[in-house]
């Protein structure tokens, strides 16, 4: 066998392995930090500077003793002093600006972990669970951050003081600092041993961590569930078999960092016998002094230290990279279409029926300079299939939707109704065909528009309305664009450096209307503190259809051109149902809407209604000409008339 193809071979396998990546992309987001970096590495290096002044002190006050020599006594007191002095002020600087810098690069890290989970695609956000993506983002981020900051300060300031140490000890004795340095080098060669073992385990340790906090996030979740169903026992077997392998993997970890630990303090222990040996020898033959005795013995502490440290770097480190290899499996799935045409100029200018809301904040793209009219969307043979799957959603659909009218789409489960709203909202892109925007100025794809702009340009309605952990007023207010929201104090978009965000508030001209048109006056007068009260995780504060109205206030408030509708309507009871519609033809009125349909009450106004089959428009016209024509839709409507309230149920 070659050995000098197969070394650099290994080497060059080695370079390209997912830790030794991981800790280069740790280092290249820590470069902004480097000048702190370099700080506090020359804090610690002067404070172990002044350091080894106390233990020089030491040994010129163990020799004035020894001498009865009051001057030396004198002058190892003041240089005892200094170094004191020193060395806690340089500690103190150092310390303080690591914690700045550990606060500031996780911060980083996870801000842009936060912005990655949401340009992925969105199947990846379906795969996962939300409790392992949350431990992802609070925990691993954290510790991938903060480790890779410890170990790469701490192993220059080890370094650093060995070698300075080390100088020191060859200026009083280089017999007895060679002898150290045998004993003292033995630990790292213990490192191998266990660096890829422990690496391996935290990353087994991190994947059950995640299952776990899944598993309690679905207990918490689903407590009601639970409860009615009699299914603590259950849930507490499912939670000892998912933590008893993590307790496993934990004390198995422990193991070897604990052999690392017990490895370095018996070098430690036998190159401390060797010093008081083999110096004490030399003071008994009168060719040392005790003073530099007592020196080199406390300094080999101070080389001893810094090698036991570099034990417990690696083992940490593999443990920071463990979890940086959970942060880019994020980072490294493939953004969502349309997120790499953010910069892309557009072909023509369009412009929409009303200003939208600013987008430039959303990390999507700006609006542009618009100067045409949207005048219908079209669907022009579009086929998709969801990612993972082999059988298309849809088929060759093509329809159009002209602007400032209502079309409903109905049709049995799995037709493909939502799949056709996702598109519109660009979550996914179609697999044939394309989407086209037709405008005064030509016809454009929409892939080919900055993604930012056209979301700006929708305002979306789902059935499960998600309410954030803010007041109702800024709940509604973010439907506005980031343009229109003001923090207070500031009148507008905060100025940098601005600090911790205030509560964001709205243009109340604005917000009296959205609540009138969603019809919340009422609600917002009975809630305790009325737009300032929070409605609770998921809005358990409010009911159904009022979490509904609210949705529709969101929408109103940002005013979009085009409105999708997710069967808006269809779990609510028949009053909420009556104001839910009330709000909803006054929210859609003059707009292009597209509602997917669950209620009579929403189709039998519609100017047209879709009825789907198999992922393919059937028919198409509006409710008396489909149920005159006695095709699909009539037969539909004719089995779901339920006795005589009017609700009529596609699915």
């Amino acid at each position: 066998m070659d050995l000098s193809k197969a070394l650099p071979g290994r080497r060059r396998q080695e370079s390209d392995s997912p830790a030794w990546r991981n800790l280069k992309r740790l280092f290249s987001g820590s470069k902004p930090y480097a000048k702190w970096y370099l700080l506090i590495v020359i804090s610690l290096v002067l404070s172990t500077l002044f350091e080894l002044g106390v233990t020089d002190a030491l040994r010129r006050i163990i020799n004035a003793a020894a001498e009865r020599n009051l001057d030396l006594l004198r002058e190892g007191m003041v240089v005892g002093l200094v170094g004191f002095a020193g060395n806690t002020l340089f500690n103190a600087i150092a310390g303080l600006v690591r914690t700045w810098v550990d606060q500031e690069s996780v911060q980083k890290l996870q801000g842009q972990l936060v912005r990655r989970i949401h340009r992925v695609k969105y199947d990846y956000c379906t795969s996962q669970h939300s409790g392992d993506l949350i431990t992802r983002l609070t925990g691993n981020a954290h510790e991938a951050q903060v480790g890779f900051n410890t170990a790469a300060i701490d192993t220059i300031r080890y370094l650093a003081i060995i070698s300075i140490t080390i100088g020191y000890l060859l200026w009083l004795s280089w017999q007895l600092t060679l002898g150290t340095l045998l004993t003292a080098t033995c630990g790292p060669l213990l490192l191998n041993l266990a660096g890829r073992r422990l690496r391996r385990l935290w990353q087994e340790r991190y994947k059950k961590e995640g299952e776990i906090s899944a598993l309690v996030q679905d207990a918490v979740q689903g407590a009601e569930t639970t409860r009615a169903f009699s299914l603590d026992s259950w849930l507490m077997r499912r939670f000892d078999r998912t933590y008893q392998p993590l307790l496993r993997l934990i004390r198995r970890i422990e193991f070897w960092n604990q052999l690392l630990q017990a490895s370095g303090y018996a070098v430690f222990l036998a190159g401390l016998f060797f010093v008081l040996g083999y110096g004490g020898t030399h003071v008994v033959r009168g060719e040392i002094s005790p003073g530099v005795l007592a020196a080199f013995l406390v300094s080999f502490e101070r080389v001893s230290f810094p090698f036991m440290e570099l034990l417990r770097i690696w083992p940490n480190l593999q443990k920071a990279l463990s979890a940086a290899q959970r942060v880019y499996e994020v980072f490294d799935t493939p953004a969502a279409p349309g997120k790499d045409h953010r910069d892309r100029p557009l072909p023509v200018e369009v412009t929409t029926r009303t200003p939208a809301p600013a987008a430039a904040d959303n990390g999507e793209g700006g609006l542009g300079d618009f100067n045409a009219t949207v005048k219908a969307i079209c669907f022009d043979n579009v086929t998709f299939t969801y990612p993972g799957t082999s059988k298309p959603v849809l088929q060759n659909l093509s329809f159009t939707l002209p602007t400032g009218r209502f079309t409903a789409i109905v049709g049995e489960t799995g037709a493909g109704k939502t799949s056709i709203l996702r598109l519109l909202l660009r979550i996914y892109d179609p697999d044939e065909g394309a989407i086209r925007l037709q405008t005064t100025s030509g016809t454009l794809s929409l892939t080919e528009i900055p993604l930012g702009w056209w979301r700006a340009q929708l305002g979306y309605v789902p059935q499960d309305i998600a309410l954030f952990h803010l007041s109702l007023e800024e709940n509604i207010v973010l439907g506005g664009g980031w343009a229109s929201v003001s923090r207070s104090g500031s009148g507008g978009k905060a100025p940098a450096g601005a600090g911790v965000r205030k509560a964001l508030t709205g243009d109340p001209i604005r917000l009296a209307e959205a609540l009138r048109l969603a019809h919340l006056e009422e609600v917002v007068a009975r809630l305790p503190e009325g737009l300032a009260t929070r409605p609770g995780e998921r809005g358990w504060l409010l009911s159904g259809g009022e979490r509904q109205r609210v949705a529709l206030a969101r929408v109103a408030y940002r005013n979009p051109s085009v409105l999708l509708l997710d069967e808006a309507t269809s779990s609510l009871d028949n009053q909420s149902e009556r104001l839910v519609q009330r709000a909803l033809h006054e929210v859609s009125s003059g707009r292009t809407t597209v509602a997917i349909a669950h209620r009579l009450s929403t189709v039998m106004h519609a100017h047209n209604i879709l009825v789907l089959a198999q992922g393919k428009v059937v028919e198409q016209g509006t409710h008396r000409s489909l149920l005159e024509m006695d095709g699909y839709y009539s037969k539909l409507f004719a089995a779901g008339r339920l006795g005589g309230d009017g609700v009529w149920q596609s699915a």
